[in-house]
């Protein structure tokens, strides 16, 4: 009598296995929406990925994944190359500022050198110029004073004018408001510095 129970037990067992196995497949056939709401299981189609055996995700195929990364490589070595160049220009024109400025530094300190040189040299020639000019007022006014013989050359050298005039029988050379006669001394012409004729 027990033994009967328990078999009857077993066939229950059974037989609600199946029922659920057929239950599930109807689910399963009708796209696993009730399972969804019913327990938030999942279920599968025999039609689907699962009915191979295996689940597998969607990837790319491996010839793409390669694509994808080989793509990404260049890419990346693109950037790369950009700011490499990008860097190697700045860098250029960093050199060419600098250049510029020091070349810039360099005409300027030179346009200071010649100014001071142009000045200093304009300087010195006023100088010399002031000198001869007192040099020259001084032989024409205070050098030559009455009596001083002076040579042939000195008298043409003198920076004035000489006229030659007739007083009395006497011949005289005016040099503006010096007054000259001529003589010999070693027989060479010289001039002798000597006073105004009367009226003069």
């Amino acid at each position: 009598m027990m033994k009967r129970k328990w078999q009857l037990v077993i066939a229950g067992c059974a037989c609600l296995v199946a029922l659920l196995f057929v239950v599930a497949e109807v689910e399963a056939r009708r796209g696993g929406g009730g399972g969804g709401r019913g327990g938030g299981g999942r279920s599968f189609s025999r039609s689907g990925p699962a009915s191979g055996g295996s689940v597998r995700s969607h990837q790319a195929p491996s010839g793409q994944r390669g694509g994808n990364r080989s793509s990404l490589s260049d890419n990346r070595g693109s950037r790369q190359d950009n700011r490499g160049a990008q860097r190697g220009e700045m860098q250029d024109n960093r050199s060419d500022r600098r250049s510029e400025m020091q070349d810039n530094r360099g005409d300027r300190q030179d346009d200071i050198r010649d100014a001071r040189k142009e000045r200093r040299e304009d300087w010195q020639d006023y100088g010399d110029d002031v000198r001869d000019d007192r040099r020259d007022w001084y032989n024409d006014r205070y050098r030559y004073r009455v009596g001083t013989s002076i040579t042939y050359a000195t008298f043409r050298s003198l920076s004035c004018t000489s006229t030659t005039v007739h007083v009395n029988g006497v011949t005289y050379y005016r040099c503006d408001n010096d007054w000259y006669s001529r003589a010999y001394s070693g027989g060479n012409v010289t001039y002798i510095v000597v006073k105004a004729p009367a009226g003069y």
